[in-house]
């Protein structure tokens, strides 16, 4: 089910159910592992070109929350802004996370201890040509910048853990990483996770 409102696309869906119960279990021991993906796309006016910045975040929350719709928000809100999107939208989305999680988790939902739900959103901005070559170039630039020198790579099909058309971070070593996981990582070690290779 999608929802368009304030320029945004936004999909609500269980990415998986796996059930552990024949039986329903009581509402207290439910929890819900919600999934935001955010892409923001910068499509070109002149021709066929576009270039998406995707960012992901993840909220683990109890079931009963749903019935809360301050606390969620509460909840939800630094979720949102730290993936990029502004506080007005918000409410709005909260609003159909609640009513998606409630529905999903009622029809299929209450025999998991933890309900897997992503919410999917997208929003479109459209830009001449060479407005798009200047946000690829900042983009890249700051990205580059930021996570020591690793390097931003489109992901094409067979790249395992990442979805095709975003963007990951490939240090000198050829391992590729999520660039916000990879980024907090090398705050803490300039060494690759999963190998020696050491960055200067």
């Amino acid at each position: 089910m999608g929802f368009t409102y304030n320029g945004f696309v936004h999909h609500v869906f269980a990415s998986r159910i796996i059930r552990e119960s024949n039986q329903q279990l009581p509402l207290s021991q439910l929890q819900i592992q919600l999934t935001i993906n955010f892409t923001l796309t910068f499509r070109c006016l002149d021709c066929a070109d576009s270039f998406p910045i995707p960012d992901q975040e993840t909220v683990t929350f109890d079931l009963t929350l749903l019935n809360q719709r301050d606390g969620i928000l509460r909840l939800l809100a630094p979720a949102f802004t730290s993936v990029g999107i502004s506080s007005d939208s918000h409410e709005m989305l909260t609003y159909t996370i609640i009513q998606r999680g409630l529905e999903i988790s009622f029809n299929s939902g209450l025999n998991c201890k933890v309900l897997h739900l992503e919410s999917v959103i997208e929003a479109f901005v459209d830009v001449s040509e060479s407005c798009l070559e200047l946000i690829k170039s900042r983009v890249l630039e700051g990205f580059e910048t930021y996570h020591y020198g690793t390097v931003p790579v489109r992901v094409e099909d067979g790249e395992e853990g990442f979805k095709v058309g975003s963007y990951a971070a490939r240090m000198p070593c050829s391992h590729a990483f999520h660039p916000k996981c990879i980024g907090k990582w090398l705050h803490l070690s300039h060494c690759c996770p999963l190998c020696p290779f050491e960055l200067p």
